[in-house]
């Protein structure tokens, strides 16, 4: 990855003389915010023909440091999937609306008999980070007060938590 973008591409045609594809794509800065690479995504994989494109099957490895949402301390997340994705030719379209079929959502795109593979590890590294970070389940965040991490110390400040919805009936019981 150079400045955030994987630069690499597979040739199809080769693809299918080998039938394997193995690449170390290099790491860098991040994709997404709180999310850093640490050393080479491995992809690797095997090429085979269908009706009208290519299917690969593959197995896509990474290491990234992420940023709880709750504490903000960083932590490594490690990720090891297989998965399988259609190649085809892209198309001109005649109409510029299309609805996708689920079959769609596993296909890929592409213009030459080249292939990029940079967009493929993007997108499943993208899909492949938590909604929520934690650096473990039961992560007790920071404190809405003073900010101090709950997970190492416990704090002196006193939080009085009251539900907004209940406020009506504290006032009415106060006249």
């Amino acid at each position: 990855m150079r400045n955030g973008v994987l630069a690499d591409v597979v040739d199809v045609l080769d693809l299918l003389k080998q039938r394997m594809v193995r690449k170390a794509l290099p790491s860098g800065s991040g994709l997404s915010a709180g999310l850093r690479i640490i050393g080479d995504a491995r992809i690797g994989g095997e090429v085979s023909r269908v009706e009208g494109g290519y299917s690969l099957g593959a197995r896509l490895a990474w290491r990234g440091s992420l940023e709880c949402s709750r504490c903000l301390a960083p932590y490594d997340f490690v990720h090891d999937e297989r998965f399988s994705l259609l190649l085809y030719p892209r198309v001109a379209v005649a109409s510029p609306e299309l609805a996708l079929a689920r079959e769609d959502l596993d296909a890929s795109f592409y213009d030459d008999p080249v292939v990029p593979v940079a967009p493929i590890v993007e997108e499943r590294i993208q899909m492949a980070i938590p909604m929520k970070p934690l650096c473990r389940e039961d992560c007790r965040g920071l404190c809405p007060r003073c900010g101090s991490d709950l997970n190492v110390s416990e704090c002196s400040c006193v939080v009085e938590e009251v539900d907004p919805r209940w406020r009506a009936l504290q006032l009415l019981k106060k006249e």
